[in-house]
């Protein structure tokens, strides 16, 4: 390999960076847009939130395994009611150059009535993608933790 080649690699390698992912700003601003799916689904019942921040095809996979599109989701937002509060924790932005996944885990404080019972601290994954210049919500999908991992720090 030539010295000019050598040479070359580490621009080369800035310019993947640059063009690549979203700017470390922006994982702030995913961050806070995420949050705030999570609040005004399910401390406020609104959709509007999502509705605005979210691509018509979203899907959700939720505790129980039932695949949701965004209308289901909208629809089934009333059995939220109940719900004090949030604690999100343990927030991670992976990001590519097409897509950013945010992984996090979710408590929820209050009395739930959902079909499948009371739900104790979950892992989610929300993905986002790129469209029109603007990250919106694709899928998300909620994961119990099972005891032992949470007994171990895991989940």
């Amino acid at each position: 390999m030539s010295r000019r080649s050598i040479a070359f690699l580490p621009a080369l390698a800035l310019a993947a960076l640059t063009i690549a992912a979203p700017a470390h700003a922006q994982h702030d601003d995913l961050l806070r847009i995420n949050r705030e799916l999570f609040h005004s689904q399910m401390v406020e019942g609104d959709s509007l939130f999502l509705l605005d921040h979210s691509v018509p095809e979203y899907l959700v996979v939720g505790p129980g395994g039932v695949v949701e599109d965004r209308r289901r989701v909208i629809d089934g937002l009333g059995a939220f009611e109940g719900i004090d509060s949030l604690t999100i924790s343990r927030e991670r932005v992976h990001a590519s150059d097409t897509h950013v996944v945010i992984t996090n885990r979710l408590e929820i404080h209050g009395s739930v009535a959902l079909p499948i019972g009371p739900i104790g601290p979950l892992t989610v994954a929300t993905t986002f993608i790129r469209r029109d210049s603007r990250w919106l919500a694709l899928s998300r999908t909620s994961t119990p933790c099972l005891p032992a991992a949470a007994a171990r720090g895991l989940c």
